[in-house]
């Protein structure tokens, strides 16, 4: 089982329960000392940065969102990654081509803020993997940020228990009513 890098599960702290209800766990103290222990930071370093680390959020999740969608990723989520890894501490840098998303490794180590190490492991985790290996799941109503560690890469649900259970199941409603 390959770890989950970091970022994963900072991306998952906008919780969708569904197209109506969204709960932010950055609001959330509790949740915000847990993660600070995780990524090594203190809790007030990381309420320091929440506005930062809210906006490299939702750069991430509309890049994964692209990618797992087939679409075009925007020019200004790239920069508001790679306006995170600020360039005296640049560990990686975002690049796009055609059809992948491609990270450049430069050697220099420093300390990070919050934002900053959430971007370099968002960098890092995408170099090693490939960006089609973060999908958010498919099911609009969870959009749930998950590693695809699958052999051929084509999953498509953060859950086949659930999502993909409640699209196979919506399909066969779908069937039943055209059916009759």
């Amino acid at each position: 089982m390959v770890d989950l890098p970091f970022f994963v599960k900072f991306v998952n702290s906008l919780h969708i329960s569904n197209e109506e209800m969204q709960t932010d766990y950055l609001d959330d103290a509790a949740y915000i000392s847990r993660r600070a222990r995780e990524w090594g930071f203190t809790d007030a370093e990381l309420e320091l940065d929440l506005i930062s680390l809210k906006d490299l959020r939702s750069a991430i999740r509309s890049i994964l969102l692209a990618a797992s969608r087939g679409r075009t990723v925007n020019d200004q989520d790239f920069e508001q990654v790679n306006k995170a890894i600020q360039p005296d501490v640049r560990l990686f840098e975002l690049l796009a081509d055609k059809e992948n998303l491609v990270a450049a490794q430069i050697t220099q180590q420093n300390n990070f803020k919050p934002h900053e190490f959430l971007a370099h492991d968002f960098a890092r985790s995408v170099s090693q993997y490939g960006v089609k290996r973060f999908k958010l799941c498919a099911n609009d109503a969870c959009l749930w940020a998950f590693h695809d560690t699958s052999k051929n890469g084509l999953k498509k649900w953060c859950s086949s228990a659930a999502c993909g259970n409640t699209d196979k199941v919506r399909r066969f409603r779908e069937r039943k009513k055209l059916a009759t």
